[in-house]
């Protein structure tokens, strides 16, 4: 799921993920080192195995720079994409590119879904 900047359906906004993924770095950074600073992660979409795909703003003042990471939700595992989302999704769901952090499997023919639309 890409997060919006608006959306009927909470969960796809992004200052609704952008809250929740704030608590969520904070309870982890309890238990383990992370390995990006929470201020510089900016959620940018989930899967639906609770994996967090995030803009690593980093340099700050840098935008085209700024790379994606994506974080493990039943592991301790990031991978990182020196890319921006669309070159992350084309990579995933088209080039077949595997991350470590994502564990499942994408497969061959992924399907989108618009959200927040009924049927036609």
């Amino acid at each position: 799921m890409v997060y919006q900047p608006r959306s009927d359906y909470e969960f796809t906004e992004l200052r609704t993920q952008i809250r929740m993924n704030a608590d969520k770095l904070e309870f982890l950074a309890e238990f383990e080192p992370l390995p990006y600073a929470p201020e510089e992660l900016v959620p940018v979409a989930g899967t639906d195995n609770g994996n967090s795909v995030y803009w690593l703003r980093s340099p700050l003042d840098s935008p085209d720079s700024w790379r994606i990471v994506v974080d493990q939700s039943r592991g301790d595992t990031w991978s990182e994409f020196s890319g921006g989302i669309v070159d992350f999704l084309v990579a995933a769901f088209v080039d077949g590119v595997r991350f470590d952090a994502l564990a499942e499997n994408i497969g061959p023919d992924p399907v989108f879904t618009p959200s927040g639309r009924g049927e036609a």
